[in-house]
């Protein structure tokens, strides 16, 4: 039956000659953008209107993973836009690879000196670490890919002082301001943290019209 099929290597190298334009990979990021958006806008509806629709389930995750993979392929975009003769198509024979970061999102946006504030930074990281795995897998491949998680307490009491202590001795450190990794990944995804990944989107877009 494979006579009926063409060569798998001959339709990736023809699929090659499509990826190195950028409006493919912005495509896909409007794709994984809107996927993100209906998403949010149930996960909401359902907290904010008890909305029967569908069983409750934790989508906070998997919204973040697809704001990950959206704001990869922009990025990605951009560095064929931008940075064009620095793109290195093929990391090795067989392989395509844009820019030598891969898929270290944080890492792109540094290659591509996209300008991104603190808070921006603090919430890449976020989305970052769902595409790699919280937004699919239980737990990570390995430890380094963890986010630290703070020691327990013997009390609530003793919870709430250290909690204190922390705001006042670390009140300028992102995990303070904008919330830690951990507890992030814990909790819905609250309007500050959408709109700083909207913001980047559309300012991403904007680069890209």
């Amino acid at each position: 039956m494979n006579e009926y099929y063409t060569s798998l290597r001959k339709y990736w190298e023809s699929e090659i000659v499509y990826a190195k334009e950028p409006e493919i990979w912005k495509s896909e990021a409007i794709g994984l953008w809107l996927s993100a958006k209906v998403l949010y806008d149930q996960q909401s509806n359902c907290l904010l209107q008890d909305d029967k629709t569908y069983p409750f389930f934790f989508g906070w995750r998997v919204i973040r993973m697809l704001i990950g993979f959206c704001l990869e392929n922009l990025i990605k975009a951009y560095l064929i836009v931008h940075h064009r003769k620095d793109v290195e198509w093929f990391k090795k024979e067989g392989t395509l690879k844009i820019g030598p970061k891969g898929h270290d999102l944080l890492g792109l946006f540094e290659e591509a000196n996209f300008n991104l504030n603190e808070k921006e930074i603090h919430f890449i990281g976020l989305f970052a670490m769902c595409a790699l795995w919280a937004g699919r897998y239980p737990v990570a491949a390995n430890e380094h890919s963890m986010p630290r998680k703070r020691e327990p307490m013997p009390s609530s009491k003793d919870l709430l002082d250290r909690s204190i202590e922390m705001r006042q001795k670390y009140k300028n450190d992102p995990r303070i301001k904008y919330g830690d990794y951990w507890d992030l990944l814990h909790r819905n995804m609250g309007d500050l943290e959408f709109r700083c990944a909207e913001n980047i989107y559309n300012r991403m877009m904007e680069t890209l019209a």
